[in-house]
């Protein structure tokens, strides 16, 4: 059986972690799985199968790790003397294939191991990096034999900072592994809050700068400041978590803007709102929209690449991707009642997904 060595930054809850998780178990059957995160206990590892290993680089979570130890992390991972030690401490040479499978500090570390070695990318890395690095990223990527893009937008935008094809390792798209009934089962879960009688909107995402949540947040205001109720729901955490409740308190929304926080489970909220709403400055290939198609929820989303997702999908909005076309889109759906179909949307085609996955690896043997 061929070991396979997945690195990821670490298994807190989110999107590409979530698929990690559904795809190693998957693959549990066909590969030895070994997962290596840059830091450790995360809420995820719990999720894997008795048969995947986990190892990590850093005996601590990041959220514990203050700034000064986070830049030393960021140094020892470029240190040759660092990742050789390491490579040597998890047998390197022992795996057949070494899949780094999120952008940064995983495909920089691995970059160097003489094994194949593949490099997942689910991100616009022009909005993700700035012009100054794109050398920088040049010199990693050009070191994998197989970069892998979760989308066509993800491959397009790579190919800007490509444009002279110096990574000429095969490059190809894989969509997302999604564990549909799994998504389904859960959703039948009980909530611990009770959703308002308004117009209800849920948000997943990671609380980081892309995703627009303190744009949001100026739009709600204007909308209840205008006689628009509605009650939005944000799940996730992350670090503009302080900035966004100072926020929260200096518009005086605590009662109609709700922050969650994280949720091992957040598909009973999805289902529980009257719309799912990703404000996002710019994507990727979001999980949460997917997530939120297989529960046959309405989507609003902003003019970015991640129409990509719901191109073919019946219950959608798609804003400017400006905080007036928010606003003026909000207004609109809290005006109207909105028709959804009722027929249940296939969004993923998992079968072709793990074959594709494969025949990337290789065989058992």
């Amino acid at each position: 059986m061929k070991k396979v060595l997945f690195a990821i930054t670490n298994l807190d809850i989110g999107g590409a972690e979530k698929v990690l998780v559904n795809l190693a178990n998957a693959l549990k059957d066909t590969y030895d799985i070994t997962i290596l995160t840059l830091y450790n206990n995360g809420q995820l590892e719990e999720t894997f199968d008795k048969k995947i290993k986990i190892e990590s680089v850093i005996n601590k979570k990041y959220d514990d790790m203050n700034f000064v130890q986070r830049k030393m992390v960021a140094l020892k991972i470029r240190s040759n003397t660092f990742k050789k030690r390491l490579y040597k401490q998890i047998n390197i040479s022992s795996y057949n294939t070494v899949i780094s499978f999120l952008e940064g500090p995983v495909t920089e570390l691995l970059k160097d191991v003489p094994n194949r070695k593949i490099a997942w990318i689910h991100t616009d890395l022009t909005e993700h990096y700035s012009k100054n690095k794109y050398k920088h990223l040049i010199n990693v990527y050009k070191k994998y034999d197989e970069l892998v893009f979760v989308s066509q937008n993800s491959l397009d935008k790579f190919l800007i900072i490509d444009n002279q094809n110096k990574c000429r390792g095969n490059k190809q798209i894989i969509y997302n592994y999604i564990d549909e009934k799994s998504i389904i089962k859960s959703s039948k879960e009980k909530v611990d809050i009770e959703f308002s009688k308004s117009k209800n909107f849920v948000v997943v995402a990671r609380l980081v700068e892309a995703k627009g949540i303190d744009r949001l947040m100026k739009v709600h205001k204007r909308l209840i400041d205008n006689g628009y109720m509605h009650h939005i729901y944000v799940i996730g955490d992350g670090p503009l978590r302080i900035k966004l409740e100072e926020l929260q308190k200096e518009y005086k929304i605590e009662d109609t803007f709700h922050l969650l926080g994280k949720k091992m489970n957040p598909y009973p909220y999805i289902i529980k709102g009257d719309y799912f709403l990703l404000p996002s400055y710019y994507e990727g290939y979001p999980v949460s929209l997917i997530e939120a198609e297989i529960l046959n929820q309405y989507i609003l989303i902003t003019d970015i690449a991640s129409k990509e997702v719901v191109k073919d999908y019946p219950n959608k909005e798609i804003f400017p991707n400006t905080e007036e076309g928010i606003y003026n889109g909000l207004k609109k759906i809290i005006e109207e009642k909105k028709i959804r179909s009722k027929e249940h949307y296939t969004v993923t085609n998992n079968e072709k997904i793990i074959e594709s996955i494969k025949q990337l690896i290789g065989g058992e043997k």
